[in-house]
């Protein structure tokens, strides 16, 4: 349907995308499909990551074929989440967030939002969770008391439920589902198929997937590197990281 949906103009050049899919969040699609394909870059037992495995190379290289032979999107293109805002995108990814930001930035834009289906005929539609936003208090504070009051007040179910409704957030408490409030909030549904994106291994989970796996994504992207360096460099750097933060 993608493929079918990419529209260019007599020179070749992209005119719409079929799937807007880079320049934006690859590195989540990149790992949902190494878990959708039974595989994981998350070495819990030794406190590692590890890219060097068949899934990671195959998912790399099956979004390497959705853009140079299926072509549904292109690295050259407009990102994904602004090519489809503006209209050059038939169909994008994203997370909950976005329709927030469409239904207040791009009232006249008519479109449906649907749950993302597996990559992986027959798998499981797993997908990466970075996490939400938190509160913490720090023990050098000098108003602590007043810190944690408002974090009691601002974890009472209404508040969540108002900040999930006014971000697009998917919420946090089980107790949601039943809400008829989130009635028709298609993205309940796949919080089971949920899978930690690695915060318990990296700790700093933005520099893991904004410094250190998209750049690589990229490079192979624009074939400039192999997969196989690519995820060794991922490798490499992503447990130098860990061992650095962890003072190890």
């Amino acid at each position: 349907m993608s493929e079918k949906l990419s529209q260019f103009d007599s020179e070749g050049n992209m005119t719409q995308a079929g799937l807007a899919w880079v320049n934006c969040h690859e590195h989540s699609d990149y790992f949902a499909i190494i878990f959708q394909m039974g595989g994981d870059y998350r070495d819990f037992e030794n406190d590692q990551v590890n890219f060097v495995t068949k899934e990671a190379k195959e998912a790399l290289q099956f979004m390497v074929d959705a853009l140079d032979e299926d072509k549904i999107h292109s690295i050259d293109f407009t990102g994904r989440f602004t090519a489809f805002m503006e209209g050059t995108a038939a169909m994008t990814v994203g997370g909950p967030w976005y329709k927030a930001v469409i239904d207040r930035e791009v009232e006249e834009l008519r479109y449906i939002r649907l749950n993302l289906p597996s990559y992986i005929d027959g798998a499981k539609p797993y997908f990466p969770v970075k996490g939400g936003w938190g509160c913490t208090v720090s023990d050098r504070g000098k108003h602590k008391d007043a810190a944690w009051t408002f974090i009691k007040f601002a974890a009472q179910p209404d508040y969540m439920y108002y900040w999930n409704l006014t971000t697009g957030t998917v919420p946090t408490r089980k107790a949601a589902v039943s809400d008829e409030r989130f009635v028709n909030e298609e993205t309940l549904d796949v919080v089971e198929y949920g899978l930690d994106m690695g915060a318990q291994l990296v700790v700093d989970i933005d520099q893991f997937i904004w410094l250190i796996v998209t750049p690589e994504m990229r490079a192979v992207f624009y074939h400039e590197k192999s997969i196989d360096e690519a995820v060794q460099v991922m490798t490499d750097r992503t447990n130098e990281m860990i061992r650095t933060i962890k003072g190890k």
